[in-house]
């Protein structure tokens, strides 16, 4: 039976829709923040949009590891449709 960690890393790898914007608010270096749409309060920052990405993945592994311990449901990925 697959451990609670390694549950949540492969619910982490699913296609969820992650936001990034930067804020330079913050003095002299700007930060980037990343968040994932389905999870409210699930956040990532660094210096850059793929550091505040992985940071973000490594924030998602926590929240969705909490999520099953509690026996909550994980949300599912958003399906977005296009049209052309």
């Amino acid at each position: 039976m697959m451990d609670t960690r390694a549950k949540a890393e492969e619910l982490a790898k699913r296609p969820y829709v992650i936001m990034t914007s930067v804020d330079t608010s913050t003095g002299e270096q700007p930060i980037t923040f990343a968040r994932v749409l389905e999870m409210e309060g699930c956040f990532g920052q660094g210096d850059t949009r793929e550091a505040a990405t992985e940071d973000l993945r490594l924030a998602m592994m926590d929240f969705i590891e909490s999520l099953l311990e509690d026996g909550l449901p994980v949300p599912e990925p958003t399906k977005l449709t296009l049209t052309l």
